[in-house]
């Protein structure tokens, strides 16, 4: 019995409960809830007539083991056919995006934060056991910090590079963070997400991003900031090595990208 199944046994023998509502999104809901007498994370796929992307294989999700991925506990179905995944609880961790909402992080703070994401994002690309994987929605709500500074990815999608679900007008997770050939509707790939990373570290020294309000990609397109990346990246005055980090993962080319062992070559050795 592996563990999934395990774990799927002990949840039938000691049934789970939702506590309290946490966000609700476009396509699923997410819960504080217990499972064998324990607080969780549940995550909820609502029935919908609506084209969203097909939630993640648990299968997949339940191989997915390093310090800087959300762990996957379990997933049930209830008798109204919704879908719930559970995770692990950290109770004393706080979204990335709630931190830059109280201001400007130290420093320390946020090379931390940066090296946990960047080890966890090539876990999914490069490392993990089920092979090349997205995150899916690369974004400052979907990284919460522990109070050791640690950062830890959550939401991960799964999907194999340049499968994830496209079509006309459909572009999937936070356009605020999404490279250029995405927001354009083409496939979200590995170079796509390393973009995404560069656009995160840049944030956790400016704090929100010039484009942050814009609705569409046209708006994004649009912002002076967004179409002279190398000029915003110089305003920012990050410390090096990030500096070096964000101007490798910001190259619009998608070729010109690097992979996140790269990156975290750079970072480990500066």
């Amino acid at each position: 019995m592996n563990n999934l199944e395990k774990q799927k046994k002990k949840a039938t023998e000691e049934p789970w409960k939702l506590i309290k509502p946490l966000s609700f999104g476009p396509g699923s809901e997410v819960w504080l809830a217990k499972l064998n007498g324990k607080k969780v994370i549940a995550k909820r796929y609502p029935p919908s007539n609506l084209p969203w992307p097909l939630p993640p294989d648990p299968n997949v999700l339940a191989k997915l083991r390093h310090p800087s991925i959300v762990r996957f506990i379990y997933s049930d179905k209830d008798e109204d056919e919704v879908r719930t995944d559970f995770f692990s609880f950290k109770p004393d961790a706080i979204s990335l995006k709630e931190m830059l909402q109280h201001g400007t992080l130290p420093e320390p703070t946020r090379i931390s934060i940066i090296g946990s994401a960047a080890y966890g994002l090539r876990y999914l690309h490069e490392k993990s056991a089920v092979g090349p994987i997205l995150h899916g929605d690369i974004a400052p709500s979907n990284l919460i910090v522990t109070p050791t500074g640690k950062s830890v990815w959550l939401d991960v999608s799964a999907f194999k590079p340049e499968t994830f679900p496209l079509g006309p007008g459909l572009i999937w997770g936070h356009p605020t963070f999404m490279a250029p050939e995405v927001l354009n509707e083409g496939p979200v790939t590995i170079a796509s997400e390393v973009f995404a990373f560069g656009l995160l570290v840049l944030c956790c020294f400016v704090g929100r991003l010039p484009w942050s309000k814009a609705v569409t990609p046209q708006d994004i397109f649009g912002n002076l900031a967004y179409q002279n990346l190398s000029k915003t990246v110089s305003e920012a005055a990050l410390p090096e090595p990030l500096n070096k980090v964000v101007r490798m993962t910001l190259a619009l080319r998608p070729e010109d990208r690097p992979l996140m062992s790269e990156v975290v070559a750079v970072l480990r050795n500066s």
